[in-house]
């Protein structure tokens, strides 16, 4: 059931991160606000990336190839610019080690760029840290929530299992608990399916 409201919100308080892909010529470069990155298998199915549901998969049961495609929040601050990176498997090495060197990705500097003029080219990844003087990182988002937004997924509960399947569990079961998941004031959910999907990352 829709909320309605004669007062409309405050400008900047609806939930909305950018799903970007690093294109070719220039690249994309930023700071990370994410502390980790997070991934899972896509398919490209029905026109866009789709994430892979196992042994529910449409596309797998078509035959259609996946890809392990990683995700993370990054910020440009000049002009302000808060989204979501879409990277593959094989860009994320620097990232990687980074993360294993430092604790953590957040105010990591990256650069992106293709090797080639295509816009699936090879990607290309470097990573160092960030100078934050005078600079104040936005809050970090929740990616997998965010991403549930992005791909319209029919849930209520996400399941996060790790490389040790040891499941963290949150119940998203509506506008109220996305908002607080995501640390927003307000977001608004369509559609939602009351069959809980589990998506393993």
């Amino acid at each position: 059931m829709p909320t309605f409201s004669h007062t409309p919100p405050q400008r900047g308080t609806d939930f909305a991160l950018t799903l970007v892909r690093v294109p070719a010529g220039p690249g994309r470069k930023g700071i990370i606000t994410s502390t980790n990155l997070v991934g899972c298998y896509t398919h490209w199915w029905g026109g866009r990336t789709q994430p892979c549901e196992d042994a529910n998969c449409s596309a797998c049961k078509e035959g259609m190839p996946r890809r392990w495609h990683a995700y993370l929040a990054a910020w440009t601050p000049s002009p302000a610019f808060h989204y979501l990176l879409e990277l593959t498997r094989n860009s994320i090495e620097s990232l990687l080690e980074y993360h294993a060197a430092q604790g953590t990705l957040r105010g990591c500097w990256y650069e992106a760029r293709r090797a080639g003029p295509a816009r699936n080219s090879r990607l290309r990844l470097t990573c160092r840290p960030a100078d934050l003087n005078g600079l104040a990182l936005p809050r970090e988002p929740n990616t997998i929530a965010c991403l549930a937004i992005i791909w319209s997924l029919p849930s209520t509960a996400i399941v996060i299992a790790d490389a040790k399947s040891n499941p963290q569990e949150m119940e998203i079961d509506n506008a109220a608990a996305f908002a607080g998941a995501l640390g927003v004031a307000r977001v608004v959910v369509r559609d939602v399916d009351r069959e809980a999907l589990a998506i393993r990352c």
